[in-house]
């Protein structure tokens, strides 16, 4: 007896695409790159379907295309993590399978937090692909600028 899995996204993702989707995710907070290789191993596993029935792979086109493009990794080091103009900004402007953070400098367990600080003791974002990052910003505008918005 086998249990059925049905690869496809409907009204709610599949839990294919839903893994490769949390998969992606911890990738770009630990910097485990074995995780990345599990989520592209899967995600391949329903390219066949992505390609000829689109409609039906939306949840894992999307999390494909963050993939593709790093997926981002927003770094928001910050005294005040939950009213901080660039969180909320960077929550507003990040494209799809974007991964934001906010915290003070140097949390510990958190990678994307490590190594950035506060530039002038102002709030600081830092957008990265791959742990490699964009220069750093103070002003929630020049963010929305670095995410393409």
């Amino acid at each position: 007896m086998a249990r059925p899995a049905d690869p496809t996204d409907n009204a709610t993702p599949s839990g294919l695409s839903a893994m490769v989707a949390a998969l992606t995710a911890y990738t770009a907070l630990s910097g485990e790159t074995r995780y990345r290789e599990a989520a592209e191993a899967a995600l391949a596993t329903v390219a066949p379907i992505v390609d000829k029935h689109p409609r039906f792979t939306g949840y894992a086109a999307a999390t494909g295309e963050a993939l593709l493009s790093g997926p981002y990794e927003i770094a928001i080091v910050t005294d005040e993590p939950t009213a901080d103009p660039l969180r909320m900004a960077a929550h507003t402007h990040a494209p799809p399978g974007a991964v934001v953070v906010a915290g003070m400098p140097d949390r510990p367990g958190v990678p994307l937090l490590a190594d950035r600080p506060m530039i002038d003791g102002q709030p600081t974002a830092y957008v990265c692909r791959g742990f490699v990052c964009d220069r750093p910003v103070t002003d929630p505008a020049e963010l929305v600028a670095q995410l393409g918005g």
